[in-house]
Protein backbone atom coordinates (compact mmCIF):
# COMPACT_ATOMS: atom_id res chain seq x y z
CA UNK A 1 0.00 0.00 0.00
CA UNK A 2 1.22 3.51 -0.66
CA UNK A 3 2.91 5.34 2.20
CA UNK A 4 0.17 7.99 1.98
CA UNK A 5 -2.48 5.47 3.08
CA UNK A 6 -0.35 4.12 5.91
CA UNK A 7 0.54 7.64 7.10
CA UNK A 8 -3.11 8.73 7.06
CA UNK A 9 -4.20 5.71 9.12
CA UNK A 10 -1.42 6.38 11.61
CA UNK A 11 -2.36 10.06 12.00
CA UNK A 12 -6.01 9.19 12.67
CA UNK A 13 -5.09 6.65 15.34
CA UNK A 14 -2.60 9.00 17.03
CA UNK A 15 -5.10 11.88 17.12
CA UNK A 16 -7.72 9.54 18.56
CA UNK A 17 -5.39 8.46 21.33
CA UNK A 18 -4.24 12.01 22.16
CA UNK A 19 -7.81 13.30 22.41
CA UNK A 20 -9.04 10.45 24.60
CA UNK A 21 -6.13 9.57 26.87
CA UNK A 22 -7.21 12.02 29.64
CA UNK A 23 -10.29 9.87 30.25
CA UNK A 24 -9.76 6.75 32.36
CA UNK A 25 -10.36 3.42 30.70
CA UNK A 26 -13.52 1.66 31.81
CA UNK A 27 -14.09 -1.99 32.50
CA UNK A 28 -14.58 -4.24 29.49
CA UNK A 29 -16.64 -7.40 29.73
CA UNK A 30 -15.47 -10.65 28.19
CA UNK A 31 -17.62 -12.20 25.50
CA UNK A 32 -18.20 -13.11 21.87
CA UNK A 33 -18.46 -10.62 19.03
CA UNK A 34 -18.96 -10.64 15.24
CA UNK A 35 -18.54 -8.00 12.56
CA UNK A 36 -17.45 -6.99 9.10
CA UNK A 37 -15.04 -4.61 7.36
CA UNK A 38 -14.92 -2.88 3.99
CA UNK A 39 -12.13 -0.84 2.44
CA UNK A 40 -9.27 -0.84 -0.04
CA UNK A 41 -6.51 -3.35 -0.69
CA UNK A 42 -3.22 -2.52 -2.39
CA UNK A 43 -0.27 -4.59 -3.59
CA UNK A 44 2.71 -4.02 -5.87
CA UNK A 45 2.94 -6.51 -8.75
CA UNK A 46 5.38 -6.85 -11.64
CA UNK A 47 4.05 -7.23 -15.17
CA UNK A 48 6.62 -9.83 -16.26
CA UNK A 49 4.94 -12.94 -14.74
CA UNK A 50 1.66 -11.98 -16.43
CA UNK A 51 3.38 -11.50 -19.77
CA UNK A 52 5.10 -14.87 -19.42
CA UNK A 53 1.77 -16.60 -18.74
CA UNK A 54 0.18 -14.84 -21.73
CA UNK A 55 3.03 -15.99 -23.98
CA UNK A 56 2.40 -19.62 -23.06
CA UNK A 57 -0.72 -19.70 -25.24
CA UNK A 58 1.12 -18.19 -28.17
CA UNK A 59 3.98 -20.67 -27.83
CA UNK A 60 1.61 -23.64 -27.84
CA UNK A 61 -0.27 -22.41 -30.91
CA UNK A 62 2.88 -21.30 -32.77
CA UNK A 63 1.65 -17.74 -33.19
CA UNK A 64 3.47 -15.33 -35.48
CA UNK A 65 3.10 -11.85 -34.02
CA UNK A 66 2.12 -8.62 -35.66
CA UNK A 67 1.62 -5.85 -33.09
CA UNK A 68 1.42 -6.53 -29.36
CA UNK A 69 0.51 -4.34 -26.40
CA UNK A 70 -0.17 -5.13 -22.75
CA UNK A 71 -1.16 -3.38 -19.53
CA UNK A 72 -1.29 -4.37 -15.85
CA UNK A 73 -3.87 -2.37 -13.94
CA UNK A 74 -2.78 -0.84 -10.64
CA UNK A 75 -2.76 -3.07 -7.58
CA UNK A 76 -5.70 -1.40 -5.82
CA UNK A 77 -9.15 -2.93 -5.40
CA UNK A 78 -11.94 -3.05 -2.85
CA UNK A 79 -11.70 -5.56 -0.01
CA UNK A 80 -14.16 -6.90 2.54
CA UNK A 81 -14.06 -9.32 5.45
CA UNK A 82 -16.24 -11.01 8.04
CA UNK A 83 -14.92 -11.92 11.47
CA UNK A 84 -15.87 -13.35 14.82
CA UNK A 85 -13.95 -13.40 18.05
CA UNK A 86 -13.87 -13.88 21.79
CA UNK A 87 -12.57 -11.25 24.21
CA UNK A 88 -10.93 -12.78 27.28
CA UNK A 89 -10.20 -9.50 29.09
CA UNK A 90 -9.82 -5.82 28.44
CA UNK A 91 -6.36 -6.46 26.98
CA UNK A 92 -6.67 -9.74 25.02
CA UNK A 93 -8.88 -11.31 22.35
CA UNK A 94 -8.70 -13.99 19.68
CA UNK A 95 -10.30 -13.57 16.28
CA UNK A 96 -11.01 -15.62 13.15
CA UNK A 97 -12.41 -14.51 9.83
CA UNK A 98 -12.68 -14.57 6.06
CA UNK A 99 -11.13 -11.89 3.83
CA UNK A 100 -11.59 -11.17 0.14
CA UNK A 101 -8.59 -9.15 -1.05
CA UNK A 102 -10.10 -8.28 -4.45
CA UNK A 103 -8.80 -8.82 -7.98
CA UNK A 104 -5.82 -7.72 -10.10
CA UNK A 105 -6.21 -7.57 -13.89
CA UNK A 106 -3.76 -7.83 -16.81
CA UNK A 107 -4.93 -7.08 -20.37
CA UNK A 108 -3.21 -7.75 -23.66
CA UNK A 109 -4.02 -7.10 -27.30
CA UNK A 110 -2.12 -8.86 -30.10
CA UNK A 111 -2.39 -9.32 -33.83
CA UNK A 112 -0.95 -12.47 -35.37
CA UNK A 113 -1.42 -15.79 -37.16
CA UNK A 114 -1.46 -19.29 -35.73
CA UNK A 115 1.20 -21.80 -36.73
CA UNK A 116 -1.13 -23.96 -38.81
CA UNK A 117 -2.33 -21.04 -40.94
CA UNK A 118 -0.78 -19.97 -44.23
CA UNK A 119 0.53 -16.40 -44.00
CA UNK A 120 -0.38 -15.61 -47.60
CA UNK A 121 -4.01 -16.70 -47.25
CA UNK A 122 -5.02 -15.71 -43.72
CA UNK A 123 -5.14 -12.11 -42.47
CA UNK A 124 -3.81 -11.19 -39.05
CA UNK A 125 -6.14 -12.07 -36.19
CA UNK A 126 -6.96 -9.70 -33.34
CA UNK A 127 -6.25 -11.72 -30.19
CA UNK A 128 -7.19 -10.35 -26.76
CA UNK A 129 -6.22 -11.86 -23.43
CA UNK A 130 -7.31 -10.99 -19.90
CA UNK A 131 -5.62 -12.52 -16.87
CA UNK A 132 -7.31 -12.01 -13.49
CA UNK A 133 -5.86 -12.97 -10.12
CA UNK A 134 -8.13 -13.22 -7.09
CA UNK A 135 -7.07 -13.96 -3.51
CA UNK A 136 -9.18 -14.85 -0.47
CA UNK A 137 -8.09 -16.09 2.94
CA UNK A 138 -9.19 -17.65 6.20
CA UNK A 139 -7.46 -15.94 9.12
CA UNK A 140 -6.77 -16.54 12.81
CA UNK A 141 -5.11 -13.87 14.92
CA UNK A 142 -4.56 -12.68 18.45
CA UNK A 143 -5.29 -9.10 19.49
CA UNK A 144 -3.50 -7.03 22.10
CA UNK A 145 -5.78 -4.19 23.22
CA UNK A 146 -5.05 -0.85 24.91
CA UNK A 147 -8.20 0.82 26.32
CA UNK A 148 -8.03 4.60 26.17
CA UNK A 149 -11.38 5.42 27.68
CA UNK A 150 -14.70 3.78 28.45
CA UNK A 151 -15.57 3.84 24.72
CA UNK A 152 -12.31 3.92 22.79
CA UNK A 153 -9.26 1.69 22.42
CA UNK A 154 -6.29 0.86 20.23
CA UNK A 155 -5.32 -2.67 19.21
CA UNK A 156 -2.60 -4.59 17.42
CA UNK A 157 -2.93 -8.02 15.83
CA UNK A 158 -0.67 -10.83 14.71
CA UNK A 159 -1.73 -14.12 13.20
CA UNK A 160 -1.74 -16.62 10.36
CA UNK A 161 -3.80 -16.99 7.21
CA UNK A 162 -4.59 -19.69 4.69
CA UNK A 163 -4.99 -18.09 1.26
CA UNK A 164 -6.71 -19.41 -1.86
CA UNK A 165 -5.22 -17.80 -4.99
CA UNK A 166 -7.05 -18.19 -8.30
CA UNK A 167 -5.83 -17.22 -11.78
CA UNK A 168 -8.29 -16.99 -14.67
CA UNK A 169 -7.24 -16.56 -18.31
CA UNK A 170 -9.80 -15.46 -20.89
CA UNK A 171 -8.81 -14.98 -24.52
CA UNK A 172 -10.42 -14.57 -27.91
CA UNK A 173 -9.79 -18.24 -28.73
CA UNK A 174 -9.15 -19.86 -25.35
CA UNK A 175 -9.90 -19.97 -21.62
CA UNK A 176 -8.11 -21.51 -18.69
CA UNK A 177 -7.99 -21.31 -14.90
CA UNK A 178 -5.72 -22.53 -12.14
CA UNK A 179 -5.57 -22.28 -8.39
CA UNK A 180 -3.15 -22.58 -5.54
CA UNK A 181 -3.20 -22.37 -1.75
CA UNK A 182 -0.58 -21.28 0.75
CA UNK A 183 -0.29 -20.23 4.38
CA UNK A 184 1.33 -17.00 5.51
CA UNK A 185 1.42 -14.34 8.24
CA UNK A 186 -0.55 -11.20 8.92
CA UNK A 187 -0.19 -8.17 11.20
CA UNK A 188 -2.17 -5.01 11.78
CA UNK A 189 -2.97 -2.02 13.97
CA UNK A 190 -6.25 -0.21 14.50
CA UNK A 191 -8.61 1.66 16.76
CA UNK A 192 -12.26 1.29 17.74
CA UNK A 193 -15.00 3.40 19.27
CA UNK A 194 -17.95 1.82 21.09
CA UNK A 195 -21.48 3.21 21.08
CA UNK A 196 -24.78 1.94 22.51
CA UNK A 197 -22.66 -0.40 24.68
CA UNK A 198 -22.57 -3.32 22.18
CA UNK A 199 -21.56 -1.72 18.85
CA UNK A 200 -18.03 -0.69 17.88
CA UNK A 201 -16.72 1.15 14.81
CA UNK A 202 -13.25 0.01 13.73
CA UNK A 203 -10.54 1.61 11.61
CA UNK A 204 -7.66 -0.75 10.81
CA UNK A 205 -4.51 -1.05 8.72
CA UNK A 206 -3.43 -4.63 8.04
CA UNK A 207 -0.66 -6.35 6.07
CA UNK A 208 -0.81 -9.94 4.78
CA UNK A 209 2.60 -11.21 3.73
CA UNK A 210 3.37 -13.00 0.45
CA UNK A 211 -0.12 -13.23 -1.07
CA UNK A 212 -0.55 -14.53 -4.62
CA UNK A 213 -0.44 -17.63 -6.80
CA UNK A 214 2.78 -19.52 -5.97
CA UNK A 215 3.43 -20.23 -9.66
CA UNK A 216 3.25 -16.56 -10.66
CA UNK A 217 4.02 -13.91 -8.11
CA UNK A 218 3.71 -13.34 -4.37
CA UNK A 219 3.67 -9.92 -2.74
CA UNK A 220 2.59 -8.26 0.48
CA UNK A 221 -1.06 -7.19 0.51
CA UNK A 222 -1.99 -4.05 2.49
CA UNK A 223 -5.55 -3.18 3.46
CA UNK A 224 -7.14 -0.21 5.18
CA UNK A 225 -10.71 -0.83 6.27
CA UNK A 226 -13.63 0.61 8.21
CA UNK A 227 -15.88 -1.86 9.99
CA UNK A 228 -18.51 -2.53 12.66
CA UNK A 229 -18.48 -5.16 15.41
CA UNK A 230 -21.37 -6.31 17.62
CA UNK A 231 -20.78 -7.83 21.07
CA UNK A 232 -23.14 -10.43 22.51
Amino acid sequence: MSTRWARSAGIVLVLMSISLIPRLAGAVEAGFYVGGNYGQSDTELDIEPFQALALFFYDVSGTTFGERSSMLEDGKDSTFSFFGGYRFSKHWAIEGGYTDFGKRVYREHTTGRFGWELPDEVPLHAIDQKITTHSTALTVSGLGILPLSYRSELFARAGILYAQNAVKIRGTFHADSRGGAASSWLAGVGGSFTFADVYAVRLEFQRAFDIGHPGMQEADMDTITLGVAVTF
